[in-house]
């Protein structure tokens, strides 16, 4: 009994009381190691077996493995691109377990973003096991309050991320500033989070 494993030379099936010793081939198996045969209802382990001339009766023999506990898999992290829905990988780990246990690798953190579910997967002994996390970009709100003379983005919902920009026309006698400090006609940022401005003047 092979347990799943293979060989790459086969064992016999069958033997007489007359046929020469032989000694049984180990079997691999992807994802672990082989620590031996056990004979019938016995726990003793065998790494070796020989089965010598002039022995007689029916014999069982059940391959035995531990497995690997520094078996490959993969976690893709990927972020929401801003200007489409689809995603872009931006960070690949390369991790390692034990062979056909049951992890949940960690998520990322990552400003803008808001993270996914954990995943719970069962790693395969052929190194083959991926994790895809995907992270949606955060939407915020942009307003200006008082858009009277003012021209640009518009009022509205944008992405974490989204280039803003807005203008204001300037008036001869004024001095003009923006609510959040900005004193150029020109106010531009990147949206990381729920925005209103408002434009002010003064008197000269």
């Amino acid at each position: 009994n092979l347990n799943w494993g293979t060989l790459s030379t086969g064992n016999p099936t069958e033997y007489t009381i007359e046929t020469n010793k032989f000694t049984l081939n180990n079997p691999s198996k992807v994802g672990y190691q082989f620590s031996g045969w056990k004979e019938g209802n016995s726990n003793e382990l065998q790494t070796s077996v020989m089965i010598s001339k002039g022995t007689t009766g029916d014999k069982t023999f059940n391959a035995n493995y531990s497995a690997n506990t520094n078996t490959s898999y993969k976690v893709i992290h990927q972020q929401q691109n801003l200007n489409d829905n689809n995603y872009t990988t931006f960070e690949t780990q390369n991790l390692t377990g034990t062979t056909d246990s049951q992890v949940t690798p960690q998520r990322r953190t990552y400003t803008g973003f808001t993270s996914p579910a954990g995943q719970t997967v069962t790693i395969a002994g052929d190194g083959s096991t991926t994790v895809t996390y995907k992270y949606t970009r955060n939407t915020y709100t942009f307003s200006v309050s008082d858009r009277t003379y003012v021209s640009g983005t518009s009022n509205g919902t944008y992405k974490y991320g989204t280039s803003i920009s807005v203008t204001a026309q300037s008036r001869a006698g004024y001095t003009f500033r923006w609510s959040d400090g900005v004193t150029s006609l020109t106010n531009s940022f990147t949206l990381s989070s729920n925005k209103t401005t408002s434009r002010s003047e003064e008197r000269r």
